[in-house]
């Protein structure tokens, strides 16, 4: 469960920051082979999504560790 959720945490921030990067050097490299450029995401980045993410991963971690003991409900 540790991996899959820093996993998952930190392939959404990846997303988010960093696909439309990764799309602009396909697209550089497909020019010089003749290939048909992928459109572009062009997705907004929500406000405050790596400060959650790096609060999510410490507090898995944390449980994960044995620091911390999970909560009883989602409102704490």
């Amino acid at each position: 469960m540790l991996i899959l959720n820093c996993g998952g945490s930190l392939g959404v921030l990846g997303l988010f920051k960093y696909f439309d990067f990764g799309i602009d050097q396909v697209n550089n490299l497909a020019l010089h082979f003749g290939i048909s450029e992928i459109p572009y995401l062009n997705l907004l980045l929500p406000i405050g999504i790596s400060f959650y993410t790096f609060q999510a991963l410490s507090y898995t971690i944390d449980i994960y560790r044995g620091k911390l003991t999970p909560s009883k409900s989602f409102i704490e």
